[in-house]
């Protein structure tokens, strides 16, 4: 977002940080023979798309790696936490394109400089499409900034907290979320609504940023200092909602198109309503007036945290893999994958689903089948990385990118 100085009540609609996953099609995993050859042909094809200038530099081998990947990489120039990034073991991982709030401005305003254009999250994802792969977010932050508006983040939460005003989804659905403050000498200044947990789709930040400024000394503080007041509402959307935003990006035509739909997603899933009156509170309604029609996000993870868990069991806890390590240790790579075919012969020969697990499938089994199995399975493993990351034997991993 390039900034503009203004000193008038109003609200600016930006992308913050962004993760993008690059992943070979099933056709491509299943002919392809080196995924590590494979996955750096891809990053070298990334770089020369989106980073390839003279002033931002090479790519550069790093240590410190997004949570469950080991093999990254950044841009020479770029001076935040940017990282593509790949797993050698798991290619349905694919790669991982994982911009900072920081790091993400800096190459936006660079590419203004260079191109005297603009590009944002939106245009990228267009761009990185391609025949052989699927290109899709896995996290994206939406930012509703409220400038030189009168009220504060300590009242907000006070009236929050004491129910004078209630969080309802667009279909004016009451939400019961958890509401988390940070306090400092009895003043809030940040809070959350919504868990904050690794397997929760979405939650909202809200936060005072001319303070945040100020305390960091941070890039907009420019900004910051010609503001009478700056309010940040910040709703953080993962896992299955950010695909499916990431379908809406794809078509995306313009700048106003896409900050419209950034009020659309804020306002899905938290409208403000004053309890008195049952109307939209006035920074609500303010932000209604800039939004659009777009289609709507649908929550899918009830319907596969019991397959996925059943998954991640079977990873870590089940003896499996300990027995798969005992059988190549003494027999070699040959008597284990016999042994995995010999697995798979007996269960199409001999199993016979339970009474549970046909109830199972009777209530779970048709929703997800609308899923694609790979993106499932990369999930899965994806969020059993990030649980394990402190057992796992590799090297070094980002549990803090830069921020502001």
């Amino acid at each position: 977002m390039i900034w503009k100085i203004i000193l008038k009540k109003s609200i600016q609609l930006s992308i913050d940080e962004a993760t993008i996953i690059v992943r070979p099609d099933s056709e491509q995993l299943t002919s392809m023979t080196s995924w590590k050859d494979e996955a750096e042909q891809i990053i070298l094809y990334i770089y020369h798309r989106l980073f390839c200038c003279e002033n931002l530099g090479t790519l550069i081998s790093e240590k410190t790696h997004p949570a469950g990947y080991q093999t990254s990489y950044s841009i020479e120039k770029i001076p935040y936490f940017l990282r593509l990034a790949y797993h050698e073991a798991f290619p349905t991982m694919g790669i991982i394109i994982k911009f900072s709030a920081s790091a993400l401005d800096y190459y936006r305003q660079n590419y203004q400089k260079r191109t005297n254009k603009e590009i944002d999250i939106s245009d990228i994802l267009q761009i990185l499409e391609h025949e052989n792969w699927e290109v899709h977010l896995s996290r994206i932050d939406f930012v509703a900034d409220y400038l030189n508006y009168n009220f504060s983040v300590n009242e907000l939460y006070q009236k929050i907290k004491n129910q004078d005003i209630i969080v309802r989804n667009q279909n004016k659905i009451r939400q019961n979320f958890n509401l988390e403050a940070l306090e400092k000498n009895s003043i809030v200044s940040t809070f959350y609504i919504g868990s904050r947990r690794k397997n929760v789709s979405t939650f909202l930040r809200i936060y005072d940023k001319k303070t945040e400024q100020f305390e960091k000394n941070g890039s907009k503080l420019h900004i910051a200092k010609d503001l009478d007041n700056w309010i940040r509402f910040e709703v953080v959307f993962k896992k299955d909602y950010a695909r499916q935003i990431s379908e809406i990006m794809k078509k995306i035509n313009s700048k106003d198109e896409l900050h419209e739909l950034i009020a659309n997603k804020i306002l899905e899933k938290f409208c403000f309503i004053d309890s008195s009156t049952y109307e939209l509170t006035f920074f609500s309604h303010d932000l209604l007036k800039l939004e659009n029609n777009f289609p709507s996000l649908i929550s899918r993870n009830s319907r596969n945290n019991a397959l996925s868990a059943s998954i991640m069991y079977h990873l870590k806890n089940s003896g499996l893999l300990p027995l798969f390590f005992k059988i190549q240790y003494i027999w070699g790579e040959e008597a284990l994958t016999h042994f995995l075919i010999t697995l798979v012969n007996y269960f199409e020969a001999y199993y016979r689903p339970n009474r549970d697990t046909i109830t199972w499938l009777n209530k779970h089994g048709f929703l997800l089948k609308e899923l694609d199995f790979y993106e499932f399975l990369d999930e899965t493993i994806e969020i059993f990385l990030i649980k394990n990351v402190n057992f796992l034997p590799s090297s070094q991993t980002s549990k803090k990118d830069d921020k502001e």
